[in-house]
């Protein structure tokens, strides 16, 4: 939220936050050192506020920004990094990589993210060796839970010791936001210029322990392509936190270089100025304190580093995830799957010949010899799921294992090629359609690849391919365990079932897999695998067997 520009420009709560903190003479360094990823809009990098500005290259995660989305990016990004007549950023000399996550243009104003974009963003970040995260923006949700993907790269950036900090949202509820509620995220609240919350400042029980509220009113920020302004709310709010917690972490270094960001977090939080009064509930955890943060960080102790730190409960449980926006509209989250199907790999810059070297039966030559020699990192490559010869879905590896998943993909198809595996199964989720091919694109869990050896091909024909449904990525995975347990056997599957778990548990399923022996198809009866499969995560899991019977 922005006011019209005047000709002094800023607060009397910004002017005081920021006259403490340069009054301490060890945070002269304002940054220097500090690499803070900053997920929002894509900022205007011509503005002068970031002239001097230490920024890294950008990267996308499916948003291009325009409009709207340009105008939030850049005032969050000046808040941080810039330099101006009427104020600017806590930590100047930081060095900036601006993720960008939101699009949008003049026309739809900001248009969200979805909670795997973000998980994207955030493994982005952790690559490119940040030490702060700024997502100044979320999305309503009522348990305040993640979805599982977010979930896992939050824990992440946790056990790298990476601060996390997120705006808790602009409803003036007690109402969680994602990710903000998250237990190893610092959630921040926005502080009118009189100290007390604004009345669209977010509060509740999902922020108790990781939470603080900052100036939030009257901030003076950049705007895109020219001018400074006056803005309001938890987004610019949050971008001030980072700052100053960019700035701690540069200062405090020179005496304790081992320092991390998430030591960071824990110096504010532990030090932070309790509240008082009728407000007190909606000042969330407290407020900043420069001071006795520097002071906490100067005195040798054990790197806590965790005291905010993702725990069991809602952070872990299998919700449908809602989109993030830096005003909390929301969307839908990507699909998962659990894929089986033959894998195949096509180079080629135009997409009629994509698709054609998908669909040979055995790769060409200059395919076969590039792979063995190492070069799939090279640009052009597409990979494929083929079922029937055609492919179904286009892989893509992407986000900070995307090596690692490519450098399996290779070793796989090798396999393939010589006979060792006849299919591969991949979990993972869509999230859009390729363009070259028009088919879904399946970007791999990087725990969820697994191939399957040749002597489980008869299991094969009972798979369900690109397993969308809960009960298809049940039975694939049930039947990739079994491939994986008992590849050599002289019995031969018959039939494969998937039914409700008599277990009671939301998107689990109950499958079984019947055997018979060709040599005594009379005398012999069926010998029976079951097991219950639960789909509510992108990993799926077995939760109850596998078992084993015979039936007469």
């Amino acid at each position: 939220m922005r006011s019209a520009p005047s000709p002094k420009l800023g607060g009397r709560l910004y002017w005081s936050l920021r006259r403490e903190a340069e009054a301490l003479v060890q945070l002269e360094s304002a940054g220097q050192g500090v690499t803070i990823a900053i997920l929002d809009g894509a900022l205007d990098r011509g503005h002068p506020a970031f002239a001097q500005a230490d920024l890294k290259p950008g990267f996308f995660t499916s948003a291009r920004s325009g409009g709207a989305a340009i105008q939030h990016g850049t005032a969050v990004a000046s808040l941080i990094l810039g330099r101006g007549p009427s104020g600017g950023g806590l930590a100047p000399k930081a060095t900036g990589l601006p993720i960008t996550i939101y699009g949008g243009d003049g026309n739809v104003g900001v248009l969200p993210c979805s909670q795997d974009d973000l998980a994207t963003a955030l493994e982005a970040a952790l690559a490119a060796s940040a030490e702060i995260i700024n997502i100044s923006g979320g999305g309503f949700d009522a348990s305040g839970a993640p979805s599982p993907r977010l979930a896992s790269v939050l824990a992440a950036c946790a056990r790298a010791g990476v601060a996390v900090i997120a705006a808790a949202g602009n409803d003036g509820c007690a109402c969680p936001h994602v990710p903000a509620a998250s237990p190893g995220v610092l959630a921040i609240g926005a502080l009118s210029d009189d100290g007390h919350p604004l009345a669209s400042s977010n509060w509740g029980d999902a922020y108790r322990g990781h939470s603080l509220a900052a100036p939030g009113a009257r901030l003076p920020a950049a705007e895109a392509f020219g001018g400074w302004a006056e803005y309001a709310g938890t987004s610019y709010a949050t971008a001030l936190a980072s700052g100053l917690a960019a700035k701690l972490l540069s200062g405090a270094r020179r005496r304790r270089p081992d320092l991390r960001g998430a030591d960071v977090i824990e110096a504010l939080l532990r030090t932070a100025r309790p509240p008082e009064g009728a407000w007190s509930v909606q000042h969330l955890g407290g407020t900043l304190d420069p001071r006795a943060a520097l002071d906490w960080l100067n005195t040798p102790r054990r790197p806590a580093s965790g005291s905010v730190r993702p725990t069991g409960g809602p952070g872990e449980a299998a919700m449908a995830a809602a989109a993030l926006s830096p005003s909390g509209e929301g969307c839908a989250d990507s699909e998962r799957v659990y894929a089986v199907a033959a894998l195949a790999v096509a180079r080629s810059e135009n997409a009629e010949g994509s698709v054609a070297e998908l669909m040979r039966a055995a790769p060409s030559p200059a395919v076969r010899a590039a792979i063995q020699e190492g070069r799939i990192h090279e640009p052009g490559w597409t990979w494929s799921l083929n079922s029937g010869g055609r492919p179904i879905l286009i892989l893509q590896p992407d986000g900070a294992f995307a090596r690692e998943n490519t450098d399996w993909l290779a070793a796989a198809i090798q396999r393939q090629w010589a006979g060792e595996a006849c299919r591969i199964a991949v979990a993972g989720w869509i999230s859009g359609v390729h363009r070259k091919t028009g088919l879904p694109i399946l970007r791999p869990e990087r725990l969820g690849l697994a191939a399957w050896p040749r002597a489980s091909q008869p299991l094969a024909r009972m798979t369900r391919g690109a397993g969308r449904t809960g009960v298809d990525r049940a039975l694939n995975f049930a039947l990739t365990r079994l491939a994986s347990e008992k590849p050599v056997s002289a019995l031969q599957p018959a039939s494969a079932t998937v039914l409700p778990s008599a277990l009671g548990r939301p998107q689990s399923h109950e499958t079984a897999v019947a055997f018979f022996d060709p040599l005594h198809r009379l005398s012999a009866g069926r010998k029976i695998w079951r097991a219950t499969v639960d789909v509510s995560d992108v990993l799926p899991v077995i939760v109850d067997g596998p078992h084993e019977y015979w039936t007469s």
